[in-house]
């Protein structure tokens, strides 16, 4: 993001000097199709990030 800072600040997309920013990353995989079944329950849950 540094290198693309002043790009970023005339788009507004950062506020001006901001140099720090959080990030979250997403993950999907795709379901098979046609069984009708669903994947294997792994104990994985999704959690809310509070910021």
């Amino acid at each position: 993001m540094r290198a693309q800072a002043a790009l970023l600040e005339a788009r507004r997309v950062i506020e001006p000097g901001q140099r720090h920013e959080d990030l979250v990353v997403i993950r999907a995989d795709r379901v098979p199709t046609g069984s009708g079944a669903h994947p294997p329950d792994d104990g994985r849950r999704i959690a809310a990030v509070e910021g």
